[in-house]
């Protein structure tokens, strides 16, 4: 008899059905049957045709919130004052946040969380040109920023790159170019 361990390395046992016979499989087998529900859903946290939006607004908690109209493909900012835009920012913009991936699932938040909610650190709000409005809540709540669009349903992790990803002031927004191509 070897009474030296004998070592599997990277294997795993397994065993079918009600049969006694053991088999030995990859570890990939069990990897890749350990997944949770968490593993097999949509990890976007919102789809956006911007081709389809009418107007946003975004809001950060103590500052005047910055109101983008969309006319005829182009962008205006109406508020805090009236400026030129520039439109590819925006665009730019809303698929940065179309790109953000959720990290975790709050199915049923806190109380704690839906507090802090109610008084979001950032308001993302859209229209569409059918007149639907969303609007995406954001906070920093234990250390980890999260989002809701309804905080008494459902609320999101967010990387912690969304923190300054997305932290905009009215002259990211503003068009700041001297000559447009059209007038070249």
């Amino acid at each position: 008899p070897c009474a030296l361990p004998i070592s599997v390395g990277f294997n795993v046992y397994l065993r079918t059905g009600d049969s006694d016979k053991v088999l030995m499989g990859s570890q990939h087998i069990l990897m890749s049957t350990s997944k949770t529900l968490n593993d097999f859903r949509d990890k976007s946290l919102v789809k956006i045709d911007e081709a389809k939006i009418k107007d946003v607004t975004y809001a950060r908690k103590g500052e005047a919130p910055i109101d983008l109209v969309k006319a005829d493909g182009k962008y205006a900012i109406i508020k805090p004052e009236a400026f030129e835009a520039d439109s590819a920012a925006i665009k730019d913009f809303v698929d940065e946040l179309s790109q953000v991936r959720v990290t975790n699932f709050f199915d049923v938040p806190s109380e704690a969380l839906k507090t802090a909610l109610k008084t979001p650190d950032l308001q993302i709000a859209w229209q569409d040109e059918t007149g639907v409005k969303t609007t995406l809540l954001v906070t920093e709540h234990d250390g980890k920023v999260v989002a809701s669009f309804d905080p008494n349903q459902r609320a999101y992790a967010l990387p912690d790159e969304f923190k300054t990803k997305l932290k905009k002031e009215v002259n990211d927004f503003r068009n700041r170019r001297i000559l447009e191509p059209d007038s070249l």
